[in-house]
């Protein structure tokens, strides 16, 4: 999935240079649901009937109904109808899989042994998808990146770009972002009590274990639009940089998230 990571960030729209870039893949809060698994010939039916009541007729037991419209809507699909070798988790209440979706049928997503041609080549890790019946999901897996630009008043700003759609600006005055990531060098909760606890914080290309990395500190300079009169002319080292002076008034947020499955 990294050649897919990368092409999601090689198509953002002229980031600002000297800023991090966040990208998070993670499965989408809604899916399909399966009718059938069929390992002979790779396929996975999901559920294209709809209740009368349903609004819009697009949802059907809460989970998104087979449609090219909502194919289209999760990514599976260009605006043009063609195949994108979207990428999807299978789950039931047990396991989950990740698969390659090489070609779509109706309501019918195929799968082959590596991926029929599509890059990187995910397939489920036993070649097939034996163990899942009628009530499994189907979720999309989602890129969305969040990256600083400027926009069209020629001011930086956070954006945010979910898959190939177009990128959204959320906030103006957003100068620069930087990513640090912490490290947990202990291996055992014997080791002083300081397994699962930071012990420093690394820019992406020092990291040299990333499994050992449990939390990431996100932290965004935030700049006012127009020179202040009493503020002096000052340059701010921020994220390796140093930020012209000016004299605008500005001011760094942070916030640390916890990796919790990194945490056990």
């Amino acid at each position: 999935a990294d050649d897919m990571n990368e092409d999601a960030m090689n198509t953002l729209n002229n980031p600002v240079g000297g800023s991090d870039v966040l990208s998070i893949r993670r499965a989408s809060d809604q899916g399909f649901s399966v009718v059938s698994v069929d390992n002979s010939v790779k396929s996975v039916v999901l559920d294209n009937s709809v209740s009368a009541t349903a609004p819009n007729l697009t949802l059907t037991n809460d989970n998104l109904m087979a449609s090219t419209t909502n194919f289209k809507a999760v990514d599976f699909l260009s605006s043009a109808g063609a195949n994108k070798c979207a990428l999807a988790v299978i789950a039931n209440c047990s396991r989950a899989d990740v698969f390659q979706i090489t070609s779509i049928a109706g309501a019918t997503l195929n799968y082959v042994s590596g991926a029929g041609g599509c890059v990187p080549g995910n397939i489920p890790a036993s070649g097939t998808m034996a163990s899942y019946i009628a009530g499994a999901q189907v979720f999309p897996i989602n890129t969305t990146s969040y990256y600083v630009r400027n926009n069209a008043a020629s001011q930086p700003s956070l954006y945010r770009r979910v898959g190939a759609n177009a990128s959204e600006e959320l906030v103006e005055g957003v100068e620069r972002m930087e990513i640090l990531y912490g490290v947990d060098t202990a291996t055992t909760s014997v080791e002083s009590g300081n397994h699962g606890v930071v012990q420093y914080y690394v820019k992406a290309d020092a990291v040299t274990d990333w499994a050992k990395v449990v939390s990431v500190r996100i932290r965004l300079l935030v700049r006012s639009d127009d020179n202040m009169a009493r503020v002096a002319a000052t340059p701010l080292p921020f994220n390796g940089f140093d930020i012209p002076a000016d004299r605008r008034i500005r001011r760094v947020f942070s916030a640390t998230i916890a990796l919790r499955n990194r945490l056990s």
